[in-house]
């Protein structure tokens, strides 16, 4: 009787052990892949002019990373990527060390950093 119920459990496991690797065995990849170059600077630009810093950091990264020859190949526009992930990347490191400082004074200000005016990404038709 016990060796039945052993073996009952045994095939039960097995059967959760493969149910549970065809569910999970996914190829892991980033996001950077579910976009084109084009969606990437314009999805990137977007979320800048709307000062959605976290987001305009990850895609305009993504495109950074993903080195396309419009970026490649035009040093303007090259500059201007730069200068639009340098500006996200400054908001979000001064976003963070004013989350830390409110922590331990609980008085800040919702309007630092809005009167500076934002970089101008010029994305080149063949970028598009």
């Amino acid at each position: 009787m016990s060796t039945k119920r052993s073996f009952g459990k045994t095939v039960a496991c097995f059967c959760a052990v493969v149910a549970l690797s065809i569910v999970f065995d996914r190829t892991v990849y980033s996001d950077a892949n579910r976009y084109t170059d084009a969606q990437l600077i314009l999805i990137g630009d977007d979320a800048l002019r709307k000062h959605d810093f976290p987001g305009a950091l990850m895609f305009l990264f993504a495109y950074i990373q993903k080195n396309p020859p419009a970026l490649a190949n035009n040093p303007t526009f090259y500059a201007s990527v730069q200068a639009g992930y340098e500006r996200a990347r400054e908001e979000v490191r001064q976003a963070v060390a004013q989350q830390q400082a409110l922590a331990v004074a609980p008085k800040g200000s919702t309007t630092d950093g809005l009167s500076r005016p934002l970089p101008r990404i010029t994305i080149p038709p063949d970028a598009k």
